[in-house]
């Protein structure tokens, strides 16, 4: 008698224990499923205020150059040029989070350099997109009527711009768009909106 109360017992804490554990793995479910709404609703609210003020033409007023085999600052040059961004949504129809194509031109000594970013991650806690700026191959542009002077402006936007690792940010009221390198070829880009 004494073994048939023990195990009564028993069963009956493990009942009570599974639906409490039970309880507890929905509570969690319920809230992580929570968490990833308010992550989905914040990243894509960002992203929607964000865009339309980082589209269209923007003047390269400062840009912060290190040497390539440097940590340190190597030039910090003045209205380099100007840069015009186009952004297309890419998002899928299954994904919730949004997503966009960067497309760009950077102007510089009568030059029009095309890139790109297949894809931006959004930081929305810090206000940050980030990119990484993408061309086409370099021959594409470089052809035998090219001078001197036209194949070293290319190769600095190449060497400073493009395939570099990019934080975004808009500040002064979308006025400026900071572009911060992550890499250790640029420290900095401050662009100012034309239109």
């Amino acid at each position: 008698m004494k073994n048939s109360i023990t195990i009564l017992l028993l069963s009956l804490t493990l009942v009570f224990s599974s639906c409490e554990v039970e309880d507890i793995n929905e509570k969690n479910r319920l809230e992580n499923s929570e968490r990833e709404r308010v992550f989905v609703e914040n990243y894509n609210s960002f992203l929607d205020k964000s865009i339309p003020k980082m589209q269209g033409r923007w003047k390269v007023s400062e840009m912060n150059t290190l040497e390539l085999n440097s940590l340190q600052v190597d030039s910090v040059l003045y209205n380099v040029g100007e840069i015009e961004l186009s952004f297309t949504d890419i998002s899928y129809q299954n994904n919730r989070l949004k997503n966009f194509y960067l497309d760009g031109v950077f102007h510089i000594n009568n030059h029009s350099i095309p890139f790109y970013s297949s894809y931006m991650l959004a930081t929305y806690e810090a206000n940050v997109c980030h990119i990484t700026v993408q061309s086409h191959s370099f021959n594409d542009f470089v052809d035998n009527t090219l001078t001197e002077e036209d194949i070293k402006t290319y190769n600095f936007i190449y060497d400073h711009f493009i395939h570099e690792n990019f934080d975004m940010e808009l500040v002064n009221n979308g006025a400026n768009l900071i572009l911060t390198g992550t890499s250790k070829k640029n420290k900095k880009i401050i662009l100012t909106k034309i239109q």
